[in-house]
């Protein structure tokens, strides 16, 4: 089994795991026990490790507030009064939230056909709103790989005295973000899409959007009054490990990833051609995601053909149980149909280019053979 699904989740790093198995065993104490030793030695393993995710994106240890992973961590962003504005092809962890505030002065983000926030109406957005504007968005899309223009939106947003929030679920394991000196208010993170483990992450949040800040789990204030719930230091651990590896091996990765890329997409237009329809241009895209369209191939009969080969996804895991389309798709404008032949693969750094290799020919056998095939969204 090839497995190419590396955006809804990575396998664990040898030394993510080797780190951990301690944890559940001999070391396996509540890390808010400090009164005795073995408490410490746990809250000192939490704090080590909040201390190398601060590292992996340029913050203070005291800005990293630990959740179940991203979707929690978005929420708790979200937990501000400030206006909002976002972009239609957010996460659902973004987009549910916002609609449940139901505020009239939230609002959307202008974008081009790639999903590419539109600049100059980031000026004019932000000139509407007297108080200082929320700005969220997701840095790399987690469907597209569409990677947006870090330095050029915080430059904008700040200057407006906004507040810039990215989603980076995507992005910390494939581009260098800075907090400080990048001029980004919070950072939302998951563990297990950087080779750690899944069920944990984090909000990574400056001191003025804490301010700003309200918890939304209640019940003991475990990370400095934020989120409440009992620490999961195996996870915590874990999580720290993997960071440390993003920021060693970051640049080695990406180059990687945009080689196993290339050969993917070399040898499947190679067999099927003009048939091959990428979602947005390489040169915009993360190297780690392929979103393509396979014309005259449903997608979902593609994924029941190889599914004994490969594993790959039609989308988001979050929107796996949906019927509906895509709505990242439908934000760029892409009609139904298509979105019906559209796929989206995901590497791994780890993967050779032979595996790459033989996932394009299964996929463009299987295209072939259902070529044709294309039921409606």
């Amino acid at each position: 089994m090839i497995y190419l699904d590396n955006a809804a989740t990575t396998a664990c790093a040898p030394e993510v795991v080797d780190a951990m198995v301690p944890l559940f065993r001999s070391a396996f104490a509540n890390a808010s026990s400090v009164d005795h030793l073995p408490g410490s030695v746990a809250r000192k393993a939490v704090d080590d490790a909040r201390e190398s995710i601060a590292s992996m994106v340029g913050a203070r240890s005291e800005d990293v507030i630990f959740t179940s992973g991203s979707t929690e961590a978005n929420n708790l962003a979200l937990s501000i009064e400030n206006r909002i504005l976002t972009t239609k092809g957010e996460h659902p962890s973004i987009l549910d939230p916002i609609s449940a505030r139901s505020r009239a002065n939230d609002g959307f983000l202008k974008t081009d056909g790639s999903g590419l926030i539109l600049l100059d109406s980031l000026n004019d957005d932000l000139s509407r709103e007297s108080r200082p504007t929320f700005v969220t968005v997701i840095a790399t899309n987690n469907e597209t790989g569409i990677e947006q223009d870090v330095l050029a939106l915080s430059k904008i947003v700040n200057a407006g005295g906004g507040l810039l929030h990215f989603d980076a679920t995507q992005a910390v394991g494939t581009r260098r973000l800075n907090m400080r000196k990048d001029g980004i208010a919070g950072l939302s993170v998951s563990a297990h899409k950087i080779y750690g483990p899944k069920g944990v992450g984090a909000l990574i949040a400056s001191a003025q959007l804490r301010k700003a800040m309200a918890p939304i789990l209640r019940g003991g204030g475990h990370e400095r009054g934020f989120r409440s719930g009992t620490l999961n230091v195996p996870g915590i651990v874990g999580f720290g490990v993997a960071a440390t590896l993003v920021s060693q091996l970051w640049a080695e990765r990406r180059q990687r990833l945009g080689e196993l890329r290339a050969t993917f997409l070399e040898v499947l237009v190679g067999h099927l051609g003009d048939a091959v329809i990428e979602t947005v241009p390489s040169n915009q895209a993360s190297p780690h995601i392929l979103s393509i369209r396979l014309r005259g191939t449903n997608g979902r009969a593609l994924l029941g053909a190889v599914k004994e080969k490969l594993a790959f996804s039609l989308g988001s895991a979050c929107a796996t149980n949906k019927a509906e389309p895509s709505h990242v798709l439908l934000a760029l404008g892409i009609d139904k149909r298509s979105i019906a032949e559209t796929v989206r693969i995901s590497f791994s750094a780890d993967q050779s280019a032979d595996e790459v290799r033989e996932a394009a020919i299964v996929i463009a056998g299987a295209a072939s053979t259902l070529s044709g095939y294309s039921l409606s969204a």
